[in-house]
């Protein structure tokens, strides 16, 4: 066992509790922050551990509005219906996050959409105006991943939430930036060789890394994005909380497994208990 002196100290970035004030994340938390900082932005704050500008906040407003897809029936917000079916808001907003992290969809995977992007820009070399290239860079990378996340739009032919995002960042005057430019040219070329549609997620990765932010800021970021979606059916599902979601009626269950067996002490006393 360690004495006090050989105890690794903790060293922590963001925050400390002072008398009048407090620092959060290098700032003071009411001369500088309360008054002056957008929620996105200290949101953005407390993941990158930097302020971003105030256009930049904006425009991570505009990725929120265009995420703003709430629907119950849809995996994430479902997970929150039925969690909060048993009457609480706080663990529904866990259960919805928690399906989140290192899944296959959702604002998680954003990240590897980010990553993607870096090395798409990276093998292209400063030939993003070369369409052959493109093309043949893009279904390399195709390729060597299988799948590229950010790719795919199911029971419908093109993601909406892809389409007003891009109308934001048109009219904030940033469809001509880096990320997005390589997008929507990565994008031309899955959607006319493979028939893939881009989704929301290649949007979000672009634009946030537009923005300056890496792909392990993303990702913590896009999920906070989306608590809106997450709250609002955690609080009208704890409200609610109707039986139907914590209890199936015995009419709706079939048995598929195995029939009930009897043990060889109960096949010789058919009485034994």
């Amino acid at each position: 066992m360690k004495n006090k002196d050989e105890i690794e100290a903790i060293k922590t970035r963001v925050a400390w509790a002072g008398w009048d004030d407090h620092k959060f994340c290098g700032h003071w938390a009411f001369a500088e922050l309360a008054g002056k900082e957008s929620y996105t932005g200290l949101l953005a704050l407390a993941i990158t551990g930097r302020r971003l500008p105030r256009d930049h906040c904006t425009m991570l407003d505009d990725l929120a509005g265009a995420m703003t897809v709430a629907e119950p029936r849809i995996w994430g917000p479902k997970a929150a219906r039925l969690a909060a079916a048993f009457g609480g808001t706080l663990s529904a907003c866990c259960a919805a996050n928690l399906c989140l992290e290192g899944s296959v969809v959702g604002p998680w995977t954003t990240k590897h959409a980010a990553r993607n992007l870096l090395a798409l820009r990276s093998s292209l070399e400063g030939r993003l105006s070369d369409p052959e290239a493109v093309t043949r860079e893009t279904l390399a990378l195709l390729t060597a991943q299988k799948r590229l996340v950010g790719y795919g739009v199911p029971f419908r032919p093109y993601d909406e939430r892809l389409r007003a995002l891009a109308r934001c960042v048109e009219m904030r005057g940033r469809d001509r930036l880096p990320f997005w430019t390589l997008q929507v040219a990565m994008s031309d070329v899955l959607r006319r060789e493979k028939g893939l549609e881009p989704n929301i997620g290649i949007g979000t990765a672009a634009v946030c890394l537009d923005l300056g932010l890496s792909p392990d800021e993303i990702a913590p970021l896009a999920v906070a994005l989306n608590q809106h979606l997450i709250y609002a059916n955690a609080v009208e599902g704890a409200r609610q909380a109707p039986a139907v979601l914590r209890h199936l009626p015995d009419d709706s269950i079939d048995y598929v497994g195995r029939s009930p067996r009897k043990s060889a002490r109960a096949e010789k006393e058919p009485h034994a208990t």
